[in-house]
């Protein structure tokens, strides 16, 4: 296996793994937009699409549930959701976006924060002007810890004389939050994102049927669940930046990768480490696609996959 300082994946043409877990977010590096896929089903980005045109066509708000397990991709879905609204309004600057995370339940204060850290965000990155009226209006609502009920006027008309804008709220723990917000931010030009744990623990909520109901009539609820064997196949041909084609045997990974729908996190992780355990016992200057003893044939998917399993059975 070659060293580090020689590239551990160079046998492949590559610089570094493509299948490396990390958060994606094309706001920071536009190829990062093309790395999100739909993968037959996981994502169903018409809807989604649908969903941010109408937002644009009529100047209101879109609103967006992400629902899913850790390192289900709650949050480069965000970012993805954020860009392509983004892209879809045509703006020569930046989205100013305001993220919120580790939240507690006192939504209000959460809310009141949102308004106030969008205003110095567009005041920062904007060479739009304020009045007196409205720096009045703001310093009011600085001032006042209870709810203000100028807070949806200013929420309206930051994006009416500023900029629409994005907002991300992440791991929300109540339902008190995606009211409050939906009914503060519903008549701006603005897309809003909440990411849920779907777990059971203090820090989330219940998501039942009549709650998602109640949603899907103001945004789209989406939830990210497993993988199925199909759409690791998927995952790991269209993440291949390597040398054509992609090194893994397509049965292989049916067979390996069946019956336990795992996240996309960790379905990237065991792909990345499959290619290390293939490079340990590789001893050559020849480069894949002409040595077999590059591929990941069947037998070795089915052997090495139940074997990390056990491995990251505590990641």
């Amino acid at each position: 296996m070659p060293s580090d300082d020689e590239g551990l994946y160079k046998p492949y043409g590559l610089a570094e793994c493509p299948y490396s877990n990390r958060v994606l977010n094309p706001f920071d590096d536009p190829e990062h937009a093309k790395l999100y896929s739909e993968l037959d089903g996981f994502v169903d980005m018409r809807q989604i699409e649908a969903k941010l045109d109408e937002a644009v066509r009529t100047r209101r708000a879109a609103f967006f549930l992400v629902s899913g397990e850790g390192y289900s991709g709650r949050t480069s879905l965000a970012n993805i959701i954020m860009f392509r609204y983004w892209q879809l309004l045509k703006l020569k600057d930046a989205l100013p976006v305001y993220r919120a995370g580790n939240l507690d339940n006192d939504h209000e204060k959460t809310l009141r924060d949102t308004v106030l850290g969008l205003r110095w965000e567009m005041l920062l990155n904007s060479s739009a002007t304020t009045d007196a009226k409205l720096d009045g209006l703001f310093d009011r609502i600085e001032r006042t810890e209870h709810p203000d009920p100028g807070l949806q006027q200013a929420a309206a008309t930051l994006a009416g004389r500023f900029s629409p804008y994005g907002v991300c709220y992440e791991k929300v723990p109540s339902k008190q939050l995606l009211t409050g917000a939906i009914e503060l931010f519903r008549k701006a030009r603005a897309v809003v994102v909440f990411t849920r744990e779907a777990y059971d623990h203090s820090m989330t909520f219940e998501l039942t049927a009549a709650d998602r109901q109640l949603f899907n009539r103001s945004g789209m609820v989406i939830d990210l669940s497993g993988l199925t064997p199909r759409q690791v196949k998927l995952l790991a041909e269209e993440r291949w930046t390597g040398e054509a084609p992609y090194p893994f045997s397509p049965e292989g990974i049916e067979a390996s990768f069946a019956p336990v729908y795992q996240t996309v996190g960790r379905q990237l992780r065991y792909l990345e480490l499959l290619l290390c355990r293939r490079l340990i016992d590789y001893d050559s200057d020849e480069r894949w696609p002409g040595p077999p003893g590059l591929f990941l044939d069947h037998d070795f998917l089915v052997r090495e996959v139940p074997f990390l399993r056990r491995v990251m059975d505590g990641w």
